[in-house]
């Protein structure tokens, strides 16, 4: 898990990346759960965004599941290996965050 902030803006970027033998155990949601919420809580952020390849459908399930919503499709914001990627851009805000059902 990794954060990076944008403190005049109290916006900050989260990613994730989980071994494969951890998958299908819900601890990237529960983990990720706890970041959000520290994010929230202890560093004062308004907006978290995180940027998901297309093709990355547990990601993708996973920020659903957290109350991210999808904002806009990024052509080649990513490069991987030096090759360009798209991602979706997705973003959850703390009033959203606040009033979530749990």
């Amino acid at each position: 898990m990794s954060v990076w902030r944008v403190p005049a803006h109290r916006r900050l970027a989260v990613g994730w990346i989980l071994a494969a033998a951890w998958w299908r155990q819900g601890l990237a949601q529960e983990a990720t759960r706890a970041l959000l919420d520290y994010c929230f809580t202890a560093l004062g952020a308004h907006r978290i965004e995180a940027q998901i390849e297309p093709e990355n459908a547990a990601s993708l399930r996973l920020a659903e599941r957290l109350g991210f919503c999808r904002e806009a499709l990024m052509r080649d914001c990513l490069f991987v290996d030096g090759k360009p990627r798209t991602a979706f851009l997705y973003a959850l805000l703390r009033p959203d965050w606040d009033h979530r059902i749990v």
